[in-house]
């Protein structure tokens, strides 16, 4: 099981600044300032909030709330986010440059965080357990960008978590509506 540490840092990181910061160290092998990561990670969890209430947000008061949280924002920044710079440095940067140090440093991020995700869906059929959820929607768009990219092939536990993500009728109804996305899903690699 993951457990999460609090350590003091003292005077400059990379930052460059100059007073105590308190850091997040996870099990993930990433590190964020907590003071710096609110702005970038309650996007989803204000939008929720502010149209809610929605069956895809889970209550602070359920005990499913904390791995909801963990796995909205894991989803969104500690997978998309790296599968992006993965896309980007091996199908936009130029030939010479293509799968450059930072490009392979970012799949490793991917796939380290990745074991996060295989290990809560091992007991459970969604990330907050039972229930579908907007991490799951999170989750599942930072999986289906690096498949339909061509940079991640799922293996059989996230396969058949994205069965499960992708024939809810919601999904369909959101393909409908944007035909763009629907039309580039359908020419990419798919389950």
């Amino acid at each position: 099981m993951c457990s999460l540490s609090m350590v003091k840092v003292v005077g400059s990181v990379s930052f460059g600044c100059s007073r105590n910061w308190e850091w997040l160290i996870g099990c993930a092998r990433s590190i964020c300032s907590l003071s710096r990561m609110i702005p970038i990670f309650l996007r989803s969890t204000y939008l929720l909030a502010r149209s809610g209430p929605s069956p895809l947000a889970v209550a602070p008061d359920d005990p499913a709330f904390a791995s909801y949280l963990q796995f909205l924002h894991l989803g969104e920044a500690g997978l998309a986010g790296p599968m992006n710079a993965v896309f980007v440095g091996r199908a936009l940067a130029p030939e010479a440059e293509r799968n450059a140090r930072v490009t392979n440093w970012a799949l490793e991020t991917f796939h380290s965080r990745l074991g996060l995700v295989i290990q809560r869906l091992a007991n459970r059929p969604f990330l907050a357990g039972d229930q579908f959820t907007a991490a799951d929607i999170s989750v599942s768009y930072a999986l289906l960008l690096g498949l339909r990219t061509s940079n991640y092939t799922p293996g059989s536990v996230e396969r058949a978590y994205l069965a499960r993500t992708t024939t809810r009728p919601a999904y369909a109804r959101a393909m409908e509506i944007c035909q763009a996305t629907k039309a580039w899903a359908e020419g990419s690699p798919t389950l």
